[in-house]
């Protein structure tokens, strides 16, 4: 591949040229240098042409270099910006003359282009643009940033005289390269053709002037500074000598080798430029990287005479460490483990002077958001030397839509811009709107710097779809494709699957020449020549077209207890589109809805708290279009208060919930929820109610069999408590200990407890009242299965109603008295007993007892008649609660409740 060798390319293979190619070097007062050596001639492949001079004996000024340009004597070098160019192959830097030709009187004669470059001047030789030659200029970048000035004269002639005829001539092309920074020149030489005449005499001189001789008579002044610094090559040019002190050295009367290159300089003299370090801004924890420094006084060779030392602090004033070898302008690190971000700063020393210079200090931060930091991935061989590139990459949508334009793939070939080993974009805008399950147009341009071939390179590119800060080589390489021969681009498709996740993700481009196959070219890791860039896409779902479907909203109850939480879902709606949303409603009257709260907005089950009787339903909008739809309306009633006791409930904090109630039994009803003991994947319930169940029929002073299945999600077992209330008295309260009827421990041995109990005889008969049943992990005290109220962890309380029957209860299993009244109940402790009686009593007893069964007052009597009426007081006797009195009239009873405040 042919290269275009920069500064910095040079100072790699310079070595190199010396050992193999190096004829002479010899080494002028003020370390003036020259060197010779061949390498491949690059022509101009654009630029700005100079008309001018593309005829005999023209010249231009004002030619622009881009930059500032120093030379002349050491310690008083002068600064150009702007150069004169003829015809007859000079460069002139300082103030313009008039002319063209050696000839003594008339012409321009070497001793008056101070300074000045001669990379071909003509003496007796004619040397001319006027049959057929190009001159242009271009001034480019480098990749340590510094520039280079070139000059061409193409297929510029050579014959010995104008007015000769008959006799041969040569084509030759040259150059005049100028290189910012370091002041080095080159002149490089290209071979074209000659004629077949009989060949002429070709005079021709090759030197630069630095500063103008005090004097053109012989001897000029022999030392070269701070004097004039003047020389010129003998013949032939393949072995150039170094002519000072009066000799203008022989003219030369073959020509230069084809593909050879002069080079000059001059070591460092006065004070160094620092430059600035150019990259990077940021780094990768723990990741190694590579610091470069731009703009700096190079340091091409060991003759130069810069030396530049790193340094490192961890505040931007200091204290400074320097860096062990940190004596090149790219500086690698092996990474930044620390917490904290780090400066950087590099000292510039010129040797001959001892000056120095400081660049402003770098701060690198440290990067923290995962998609910027993936695994190193870079091409090996230095910057400019690379010989692929990638130019630009681009994504289009299927609206034609360009939503990713980045870099320049034009030149493909001949191509003399940036070549990066590892470009971080990551800067740039993240890519917007990659839909899942979308497919898009995908196609990267490569540059080269070879002529109209592209050296066969693989380009694969890893897109991070899950998010996981690893580029799998299966599931998220999103493209692989070739470019090669006489095509520099590729056009194909990236597929955004439906999986992705919706985010910022990372997307590498890694184009590695020579690779055939997308397994050569791995997201990770070091290659000899191409380039790898990171970007950042966002992945979204498409964009809604219009109304959307609201699906079928569910809810687990339709009525429930206050305080406590129903569950309402919604999971058939549309949904994985962009701008658009859902959110859920709730109403008290079907008219007036509002939203639940803001947390439910995108949320497809919500879990309200039951606090009235309530509307719900699920809005789903296309902010897009602006269309709503609803789903089905759902209705939550909140229950009688008959059925709503104590809030308590199993609130399985931190998903610890593990065991439940998987049958309940007493008497002839069971309930049973089935699965096994353990293992049971059921056994997650926090509470059950079955209030909404035909009650159950108990009958007072009567036993039942009881029993609880305890089953679990583990696979052992874990023994929990277990306890049942009954409310006896239908005060709506479970009152312990009267109304705590039964307690057991399910252990692994017995997990399935049994018993019987006895039902009182003093109960309220013939209303609905509760059963609560507790299954509770916590074995210790001080919880729901004391008290029937609380949550607790890990369990399940189950919640029932019973209705309590008497075999002789209330006034119509009283058939031998007529208008029983107990008055005034409720009551301040004193009240009234009287009744009516078909036929005369013999016995009557009136006895009042406490809901635990307690007697608080009896009283007989005999022979009553056929009335009853009399009066008690039991205030300041009792504390104010639920009592019940018994009626025993001739072997009937009756029982009431009696409520004292």
């Amino acid at each position: 591949m042919k290269k275009l060798f920069t500064l910095f390319t040079l100072f790699t293979a310079f070595t190199m040229f010396q050992v193999q190619n190096k004829v002479s070097a010899q080494t002028l007062g003020c370390k003036s240098n020259l060197t010779a050596f061949s390498r491949t001639f690059e022509y101009l492949s654009s630029g700005t042409e100079v008309t001018d001079i593309e005829s005999d004996c023209a010249s231009k000024t004002g030619i622009p270099l881009g930059f500032n340009f120093k030379f002349g004597p050491c310690g008083s070098q002068s600064t150009h910006n702007t150069v004169q160019v003829s015809s007859n192959g000079w460069i002139n830097l300082g103030a313009a003359v008039s002319g063209c030709q050696p000839v003594a009187g008339s012409g321009v004669a070497p001793q008056t282009i101070f300074p000045g470059l001669w990379p071909f001047y003509g003496q007796s030789a004619q040397v001319s643009g006027a049959y057929g030659g190009v001159a242009t200029y271009s001034t480019d970048v480098l990749s340590s940033g510094n520039k280079v000035f070139t000059m061409e004269w193409k297929n510029w002639r050579i014959t010995a005289n104008s007015s000769t005829s008959g006799v041969g001539y040569y084509v030759i092309s040259f150059q005049v390269k100028l290189y910012e920074g370091s002041n080095l020149i080159e002149y490089c030489y290209k071979i074209e053709s000659t004629s077949s005449g009989s060949g002429p005499v070709n005079l021709y001189l090759v030197g630069m002037g630095k500063q103008k001789p005090s004097s053109y008579t012989s001897p000029y002044p022999a030392t070269p500074c701070p004097g004039y610094d003047y020389f010129m090559m003998n013949n032939p040019i393949s072995t150039p000598t170094i002519n000072r002190g009066g000799s203008w050295g022989a003219a030369q009367a073959g020509l230069p080798n084809d593909n050879q290159v002069l080079q000059f300089y001059q070591a460092c003299c006065g004070k160094p430029a620092a430059g600035v370090i150019s990259q990077p801004d940021s780094v990768c924890a723990c990741q190694p990287f590579v610091a470069k420094l731009s703009g700096a006084t190079p340091n091409p060779f060991t003759t130069y005479g810069v030396h530049y030392q790193w340094q490192t602090a961890s505040s931007s004033s200091g204290p400074w460490s320097d860096i062990t070898g940190g004596t090149a302008t790219s500086q690698y690190f092996a990474g930044i483990c620390a917490s904290a971000d780090t400066f950087v700063r590099v000292i510039v020393t010129c040797d001959s002077s001892g000056l120095s210079d400081t660049t402003p200090v770098k701060h690198i931060t440290l990067i923290t958001q995962p998609y910027n930091c993936y695994c190193y991935s870079a091409a090996s061989i230095d910057d400019n030397l690379s010989g692929v590139n990638i130019g630009n990459v681009k994504i289009i949508n299927k609206g034609n839509d360009t939503l990713l334009n980045n870099g320049s793939g034009t030149p493909g070939y001949l191509n003399k811009q940036f070549f990066h080993s590892y470009t971080l974009n990551t800067g740039v805008r993240p890519i917007p709107a990659l839909n899942r399950d979308s497919v898009y147009k995908y196609s990267v341009m490569g540059i080269t710097r070879d002529t109209f071939a592209f050296a066969g390179s693989g380009v694969a590119t890893y897109i991070d779809w899950n998010k996981d800060g690893v580029y799998n080589t299966s599931t998220e390489l999103a493209n692989f494709n070739i470019i090669s021969g006489t095509s520099a681009q590729f056009i194909s498709s990236i597929s955004v699957p439906s999986w992705a996740m919706k985010d910022t993700l990372g997307m590498r481009v890694v184009m590695k020449k020579g690779a055939a196959t997308a397994s050569d070219v791995p997201p990770c890791g070091a290659y000899t020549e191409g380039e790898t860039e990171d970007y950042l896409v966002v992945v979204q779902d498409p964009i809604c077209p219009g109304p959307l479907y609201a699906g079928k909203a569910y809810i687990t109850d339709t009525s429930m207890c206050d305080g406590y939480t129903t569950t309402v879902w919604d999971t058939a709606h549309a949904r994985s589109m962009s701008q658009m949303h859902w959110e859920w409603e709730y109403s008290l009257d079907n008219t007036n809805w509002a939203n639940v709260t803001p947390s439910s907005r995108m949320k497809d089950t919500i879990t309200p708290v039951v606090r009235q009787n309530t509307y719900y339903r699920l809005r789903i909008v296309c902010e897009a279009t602006r269309d709503t739809i609803y789903s089905n309306k759902l209705f939550i009633k909140r229950k009688e208060p008959y059925k709503c006791y104590c809030h308590s409930i199993a609130n399985g904090t931190g998903g610890a919930d593990s065991s439940d109630i998987g049958t309940f039994k007493i008497g002839t009803y069971t309930f049973n929820t089935g699965g096994a003991h353990v293992r049971n994947p059921e056994a997650i319930r926090l509470r059950t109610d079955r209030t909404d169940l035909t009650p159950m029929d108990l009958w007072a002073d009567t036993k039942y069999d009881i029993a609880v299945y305890h089953t679990l999600v583990t696979p052992t077992h874990g023994d929990a408590r277990i306890s049942v209330f009954i409310d006896y008295n239908h005060n709506l309260i479970y009152d312990v200990p009267a109304e705590l009827v039964w307690t057991a421990t399910s252990t692994y041995a017995n997990f399935y407890p049994h018993d019987t109990i006895r039902i009182p005889a003093a109960v309220i008969p013939n209303v609905a009242t509760g059963l609560r049943v507790v299954l509770n992990n916590n074995m210790g005290g001080s919880n729901p299965n004391d008290f029937g109220c609380d949550e607790f962890t890990s369990g399940e309380i189950e919640d029932y109603l019973v209705i309590l029957h008497r075999r002789t209860t209330g006034i119509a299993d009283v058939t031998n008295v007529d208008n029983l009244q107990i008055y005034p109940n409720p009551n301040n402790g004193q009240f009234t007993v009287s009744f009516n009686a078909p036929n005369a009593i013999a016995d009557v007893s009136v006895s009042v007892t406490s809901i635990t069964g307690q007697q608080i007052m009896l009283e007989q009597y005999q022979s009553i008649g056929s009335s009853f009426n009399h009066s008690y007081d039991l205030s300041g006797k009792v504390a104010g609660g639920v009592y019940f009195i018994t009626l025993t009239t001739d072997g009937q009873k009756s029982v009431q409740k009696l409520i004292i405040k």
